[in-house]
């Protein structure tokens, strides 16, 4: 992403501006894009493993693969270790029980 926004502000310090423009030349376009590039590539990326159809453990590794929320193929590879340390069973069973609970 860095060589894009790169390129970009190559592309916009190497495009004249037009005199006829009253101000409003395309630099000011260019920044705006470089903006958005920059805010978008600093936002955290969440997926929603919407159908979990594989499960795998192998090799130090748990594999977690279905269909995301767009309906298309998506994979999540953990080390296995962590994976472990991080997940609380226990905790997720309760909230569940208690979501069923409340729902049902």
């Amino acid at each position: 992403m860095e060589e894009v926004i790169k390129k970009l502000k190559e592309l916009r310090d190497n495009t004249a501006c037009d005199e006829n423009s009253q101000g409003h030349c395309g630099c000011e376009k260019f920044d705006e894009i470089i903006d958005m590039i920059e805010n978008k590539s600093m936002e955290k990326n969440t997926k929603r493993l919407h159908h979990i159809d594989t499960f795998a453990s192998g090799d130090n590794e748990v594999y977690l693969s279905g269909k995301d929320e767009h309906g298309k193929d998506f994979a999540i590879v953990f080390e296995a270790h962590e994976f472990l340390s991080w997940i609380d069973t226990d905790y997720i069973k309760e909230r569940l029980i208690k979501h069923i609970k409340e729902t049902y």
